[in-house]
């Protein structure tokens, strides 16, 4: 999603996702309180999984090696200068489809599969994105916020009036 913010507001990428790191740990541990908050008030509420053992859990960490790697290749590229935000988009899904080959998840028409949903997905946002970009042009050029602007302040009503 920053991403895609950088580009529609000509924003540098890689200090977006800079400063979305505090705020996105901030989100987590503000969800997590919650949940434990919500756990403790209403003990029913929240669904039970069965119990897992430390040695489950700590290997249940063995199937996020890849995402990490990924997550540490791509952003540590673009803050190590290696690559820019535009250019980590090229190695960035090879790296996934190339640990999935080596790991034997995409064979046969499960990998038309994956490409298919992953065309269909980036198709959607696409059509988003150039709607969004058509819809600024288009308000640029009519002049439609400085024309509200002009007819809201032409009414004379004074700041008390637009805090109500």
């Amino acid at each position: 999603m920053l991403a895609i913010y950088g580009l529609i507001t000509e924003q540098d990428v890689g200090k977006l996702f800079i400063a979305g790191v505090l705020p996105g740990i901030l989100a987590v541990a503000m969800y997590m309180i919650t949940i434990t908050i919500i756990g403790a008030a209403r003990p029913g509420f929240l669904p039970a999984g069965p119990r897992s053992s430390w040695n489950e859990r700590v290997e249940a960490l063995r199937d996020v090696w890849a995402t990490l790697l990924l997550f540490a290749f791509v952003i540590g590229g673009i803050y190590g200068g290696v690559f820019t935000a535009t250019e980590a988009a090229a190695p960035a899904p090879a790296a996934p489809s190339s640990s999935a080959s080596c790991a034997g998840a995409c064979h046969g028409g499960t990998f038309f599969a994956r490409m298919l949903e992953t065309t269909r997905i980036t198709a959607a946002v696409f059509t988003v994105l150039i709607g969004a970009i058509l819809f600024g042009y288009f308000l640029t050029v009519t002049q439609t916020p400085q024309k509200v602007t002009e007819f809201l302040t032409g009414l004379g009503l004074g700041a008390t009036a637009c805090s109500r």
